[in-house]
């Protein structure tokens, strides 16, 4: 359910980029905050309860972060390219600049958690890299 939950606010995000509209869905929506997650357990609580998988802590500690952040980005991107004043002066460079530090920083944070892994470049299929991961 949080991955579709995350999948719609990445989804509106972008399509309110695309369309260049504003989006449905705002921060202030929901009170999900994925910063504020503790660290996964380094040790079992007890044996009823054992640790997550890794596949499981990356996905709490990386996946949903990522998905949280992209969003929040795009849905900052469409603020400013719904206004109709867009269309005929365009977008002010220091609003670009901070468009692409933004994307570039989720880049160096998250792309290594989400996306490809280094040993997957070249001769790779979509379906063999996402059952690695």
């Amino acid at each position: 359910m949080i991955f579709a939950w995350w999948m719609a606010c990445i989804c509106d995000a972008y399509a309110s980029v695309y369309y260049r509209r504003k989006p449905t869905l705002d921060d202030d929506d929901y009170d999900i905050d994925f910063y504020t997650l503790e660290p996964p357990r380094l040790e079992p609580v007890d044996a009823q309860n054992p640790m997550p998988s890794p596949r499981v802590q990356l996905e709490l500690l990386g996946y949903y972060r990522a998905a949280h952040s992209l969003a929040r980005t795009a849905r900052k991107m469409s603020r400013h390219l719904w206004k109709p004043i867009v269309e005929s002066d365009g977008i002010a460079y220091d609003i670009l600049c901070t468009f692409s530090q933004e994307l570039t920083q989720w880049r160096n944070d998250y792309l290594q958690l989400v996306g490809i892994q280094n040993g997957s470049v070249g001769d790779w299929d979509f379906v063999s890299v996402s059952t690695k991961m």
